[in-house]
């Protein structure tokens, strides 16, 4: 028997001489016409009187007639004990949550200058500290976001990245930096309720850097505290929802209140002070001002730490003490008088504030004690310049809340806030630049590369410094993770011991490497900074010697991966390590002697070459070289047995992809939670993910990278914002996970998962893939590889449920280019995601429309999705797409018809 779905009808009542509208579930018998059974759910409201007459039809009948009809009976007693009667319903085999999800959502404005495309993500607060995210969202051309946060309750915060904003001072478009976040909390939220006019700016950025620091870190009170004081310090009432007066805008000073005015000649200030002292991107002056107002001084220290200016500052400047005092008073001066400020307000309008700021001491009022923990070190792939990295919690041996995040110096060097936190430590570096030991060139950290570190517990408010972040101390952590448990300290410590008896280095977190292109640098180095530069630049060596042209740090990220089960032999637990585009590379497996006589081998072509400017000699490191030479592979003391090493591979689809970065996150308490671990999307779409022995459900998300558009033909990108995502339901430890889809439907359903009551359970999980694959008649949208109509022939070989899925993606693509997405149509996948997540397809979030201003080069600020996207606008873009020349397939309208007409009358409801 076919389940049908819950679907409202019309019954009329002869007793009561009036329709009511019912909610009904209509049960299919494989019998003739008119078998069905009704079992009702509630009533409804009473409507105005009328009687509709529509012939009652069965699950055969065309789709025009499977609609919903109006039955006139005796009274209702009998519709209560009828079996007799049918209503119809548009198709689908799922039954419904019992209840529609709740969709808070959180909207507002970045300012820095407006900033538009920037990513804004909520996250929750837990324990004073930042938790699992809880939504997200892009800003439109003028800085405005909505973003849903489910039926979260409570404490708040918004994350706003990225994005470009016309600087004040310069009038220049400029880019929030990477590294550069503004950020913003809110003391509170209620679930399933509408939170607006939220500003994220400079100075709330500033007052979450001051609660983040304070003792007991992210709650409501310090929130409320830290809000106030920053609002005192800037003669600004409420922070969080008062409007900036945009300098910039002429005349917008008229009308202003004295508040407004103050809070944006504040921001324009900034904006002015970075222009006077050089800074490229003003951006970086709202870093530094957060760091200065952490520990409740604007004294230009971060406790007792001076700041450095980033910004696209060179020379390693430092904060002056008076930058946010008279440095801000002066700057605002200049402002106001300059031709950039054309708001109407003058320097009489500001004189209060200006002499508040040439006399303040810096002492940020009320702002309540202050923990300011650091951590700073090096990160050494050769000195790793602009890069960021982001320190995270351990929790429960796997990455938990971002702590804090830096840029990395010219020199590799880094200094990272951690609050009151008190624990393990795991830091990440991503991106930046470094001189490649081997070719002497300058390279890139590639995305999907990173260095990794994990340090044992920090107590709150400590300073720890040397910490090395390194290919070696990546190797352990991934050997960490991988552990029975994961990143505990115990595993950390075996972890770090094991990697450095390897490589004959006794303490890899905190032993300086040597640095072999710095001249006579073996003349001062120990034998073990030596054996640890030599490791370095011997993986260098050997990624030139493999064809690694464009970067080397695909080679750490191989020889990370064949760390992390405890065996340096080319594999990832059973898995042959494929290194098929890293770096340049045209394909190939990582051998199995890479780690031990490839890694000696390249050791002594290095330390012969041109490159070795350490006057260090092959008798040096002759003892290393002959270990490694004769190793079996073993990573000492890190087990004898190989510990639970699981991997989930398949295929990221939005047309062919071609490249970006596939992330894993566990599912914790149905809400996405720490990631797992990361991989790239190769030429041909394909991704592989370790999962350690993580089991449970599992997120993918896939970011960035490039992908041909089915409609087009051309290659996009997939923009800054959209992402592409799937839920799996359940992994077992250990467990190899393959074919595993990511794709606009798959996208659909994580996000309708998500905002089910319970959130992305595996029940849920598997319910919402269920229910978008019976939408788009495309089957297990988890498993089935969609049909590419862009390849000629493909539909030949196709099944009917392969037809369906690739062409529903195409037809995106039609309808993103038929709407003016020229772009990307990547922003389309982003709103189709939107209007799933309540369960109808209809332009709608809940009770909010959708806005599409900007995306994908859409013009216009106030368009929003239109109601029928995803019912009939998807059914005429699939006719469209099927009828052009880009469909080479060989699919034709008679393949897909029964689809087009399912969208074509469909209510938009999925389940």
């Amino acid at each position: 028997m076919t389940v049908c779905k819950w679907q409202k009808a019309m019954i009329f009542s002869e007793t009561w001489n009036e329709c009511l509208t019912w909610t009904v579930q209509v049960l299919y018998d494989p019998k003739p016409l008119g078998s069905a059974s009704i079992h009702t759910r509630r009533t409804k409201t009473p409507i105005a009187s009328r009687i509709l007459k529509r012939r009652i039809a069965g699950p055969t009948s065309s789709p025009a007639e499977r609609l919903p009809v109006t039955l006139r009976i005796p009274t209702l007693a009998v519709l209560l004990g009828s079996s007799l009667f049918l209503f119809a319903c548009g198709g689908g085999s799922s039954t419904a949550p019992a209840t529609q999800p709740t969709i808070g959502t959180v909207s507002g404005t970045v300012v820095k200058g407006p900033v538009s495309g920037a990513n804004v993500a909520a996250f929750a607060i837990t324990n004073g500290t930042m938790g699992a995210q809880v939504g997200g969202g892009t800003t439109d051309s003028t800085g405005n976001f909505n973003v849903p946060i489910g039926d979260y309750s409570g404490p708040i915060m918004l994350q706003a990245s990225g994005g470009t904003y016309a600087d004040e001072a310069t009038g220049t478009t400029m880019t929030m930096q990477a590294g550069d976040v503004m950020a913003c909390a809110i003391p509170s939220v209620t679930a399933g309720a509408s939170t607006t006019g939220i500003q994220i700016t400079p100075i709330t950025s500033m007052a979450h850097s001051r609660v983040h620091h304070m003792a007991g870190g992210i709650t409501a009170a310090n929130i409320a505290t830290a809000n106030a004081a920053m609002g005192a310090y800037f003669s600004v009432a409420d922070i969080l929802h008062t409007v900036p007066m945009n300098p910039v805008v002429a005349g917008s000073a008229t009308g202003a209140s004295q508040d407004a005015k103050n809070y944006g000649m504040a921001i324009a200030a900034m904006s002015q002070y970075a222009m006077t002292i050089g800074m490229p991107n003003s951006s970086g002056v709202v870093t530094a001002m957060m760091d200065d107002a952490s520990d409740g001084v604007m004294d230009g220290m971060m406790g007792t730490a001076p700041i450095a200016m980033g910004g696209g500052m060179t020379g390693g400047s430092m904060m002056q003490p008076t930058a946010g005092t008279a440095g801000l008073a002066t700057a605002m001066t200049t402002f106001v008088g300059s031709a950039r400020n054309v708001s109407g307000a003058t320097l009489a309008d500001m004189q209060p504030l200006v002499d508040k700021l040439n006399a303040a001491s810096g002492q940020v009022p009320g702002g309540g004690g202050t923990t300011t923990g650091m951590m700073s070190g090096t990160a050494v792939k050769g000195p790793v310049g602009g890069a960021t990295v982001t320190a995270y919690a351990i929790t429960n041996g796997m990455m938990g809340a971002q702590l804090g995040s830096a840029t990395t110096d010219a020199s590799g060097n880094f200094s990272v806030p951690l609050g009151s936190y008190a624990g393990s430590v795991m830091l990440q570096m991503t991106g930046g630049t470094y001189t490649d030991e081997a070719t002497g060139s300058t390279m890139p950290m590639l995305p999907g590369d990173l260095l990794v570190a994990c340090v044992p517990a920090v107590t709150s408010g400590s300073t720890t410094t040397g910490i090395q972040m390194t290919p070696l101390t990546s190797m352990a952590s991934a050997r960490a993770k991988a552990m029975t448990g994961g990143m505990t300290d115990a595993n950390i410590a075996t972890a770090h011991a094991a990697v450095g008896t390897y490589f004959s280095v006794s303490d890899i977190l905190h032993t300086v490497p040597m640095n072999p292109m710095t001249p006579g640098s073996g003349g001062s180095a120990t034998q073990d900074m030596k054996n640890y530069g030599m490791s370095i630049a011997a993986m260098s060596q050997y990624a030139r010697n493999q064809g690694m042209t464009t970067s080397s740090s695909g080679m750490v990220t191989a020889m990370t991966d064949d760390a992390s089960d405890g065996v340096m032999d080319g594999m990832m637990g059973a898995t042959a390590i494929s290194m098929a585009g890293m770096g340049g590379m045209m394909g190939g497996m990582m051998q199995p002697s890479a780690g031990t006589s490839g890694l000696s081998t390249a050791m002594g072509t290095f330390i012969g070459s041109a490159m070795n400017a350490s006057g260090v000699t092959a008798a040096d490191m002759q003892a290393l070289m002959t270990q490694l030479a004769g190793s079996n592979g073993q990573l000492p003391g890190a087990g004898s047995t190989v510990s639970p090493h699981g991997t989930m591979s398949g295929t990221a689809f939005l047309g062919t992809m071609t490249s970006g970065t596939v992330t894993a996150y566990s599912v914790t308490s149905g809400t996405m939670g720490p990631m797992i671990g990361t991989g790239t999307v190769d030429a041909t779409g394909n991704f592989s993910i370790p999962l350690g022995a993580y089991a449970g459900t599992v997120m993918l998300q896939v970011s960035g990278g490039t992908f041909v558009d089915p409609a087009n033909g051309t290659t996009m990108t997939l923009q800054s914002g959209d992402v592409m995502t799937s839920c799996v339901p359940s992994v077992t430890a250990g467990s190899t996970t393959t074919g595993v889809l990511v794709t606009p439907l798959t996208s659909m359903a994580q996000m309708m998962a998500q905002y089910m009551s319970g959130g992305m359970t595996a029940a849920n999980a598997g319910a919402a893939n269920t229910a978008v694959g019976n939408y788009f008649l495309a089957g297990d949208i988890l498993m089935t590889p969609p049909m590419d109509p862009s390849t000629a022939g493909s539909a030949s070989s196709a099944t009917q449920a392969q037809k369906n899925y690739g062409m529903s993606i195409a037809a995106m693509s039609e309808y993103a280019k038929t709407i003016g997405m020229t772009v990307s149509s990547s922003g389309m996948v982003t709103s189709m995601m939107k209007d799933a997540s309540d369960g109808t397809m209809n332009g709608m979030m809940g009770s909010t429309s959708i806005s599409m201003s900007g995306m994908g080069g859409m013009m216009g600020s106030g368009t929003m999705m239109q109601t029928t996207a995803g019912t009939t606008g998807l059914a005429t873009a699939m006719t469209t797409f099927v009828g052009s020349s880009m469909n080479k397939s060989g699919a034709t309208m008679t393949d897909v018809q029964t689809l087009v007409n399912k969208l074509s009358t469909s209510t938009g409801a999925i389940q």
